[in-house]
């Protein structure tokens, strides 16, 4: 009889596995065939699933987003919650999640400094999966002008500088351990403290 296999949970392995080895060998140094081999399956087998190595690693990042972008818009939508509260909570969380994450984190990271001249489908993926996240700062700067809770200011520079802050710590982390989170949070609360009114 022969073996009924799950599509889904196939694809599933072979995500986490290709995961655990770009992790482990970095972008570059991961090729498709040692996924497959990983996963115990041939070539022509993973081919059923995925056209080449970006795909997987398209389908790695899309999950990895998901994942840390899954209580951002909760966030959002808190109804007893300041804007700046809301604003501190999204980048709070960002950093925590980006911490959990660092090594898959220094792969992007990599990643993109590599593609840097080059224009890739994977390339603007990750570019807009993270341009989710600074286009919801900036709606919530532009509900704490609405609100009379912020000073005047340009919501799209403004969710960049922010944007910028959250990019700058995971480069960070990638490159030491000598950092204190709390001494972050610090900073960044003094920073949004300005933009009150």
């Amino acid at each position: 009889m022969p073996k009924i296999v799950d599509d889904t949970e196939r694809k599933e392995i072979i995500i986490q596995t290709a995961t655990e080895l770009f992790v482990r060998d970095g972008y570059q140094k991961t090729k498709f065939a040692t996924i497959a081999e990983q996963c115990g399956l041939g070539r022509t087998t993973i081919y059923q699933y995925f056209k080449n190595k970006d795909e997987v690693f398209m389908a790695v990042l899309d999950k990895v987003y998901k994942e840390l972008q899954s209580d951002y818009i909760n966030i959002v939508f808190e109804k007893d919650a300041s804007s700046i509260d809301k604003i501190r909570s999204v980048i709070y969380k960002a950093f925590r999640d980006y911490y959990r994450k660092k090594k898959m984190m220094i792969v992007v990271v990599n990643y993109l400094l590599q593609m840097q001249r080059r224009k890739t489908a994977l390339k603007a993926k990750i570019n807009e999966q993270t341009l989710t996240l600074q286009i919801l700062l900036q709606q919530l700067l532009k509900e704490g002008i609405e609100t009379g809770e912020l000073k005047e200011h340009d919501t799209q520079n403004m969710a960049w500088v922010l944007f910028s802050l959250i990019r700058a710590f995971i480069i960070q982390v990638s490159i030491t351990e000598d950092f204190s989170l709390r001494e972050l949070k610090d900073s960044i609360d003094l920073l949004l403290d300005g933009l009150k009114k």
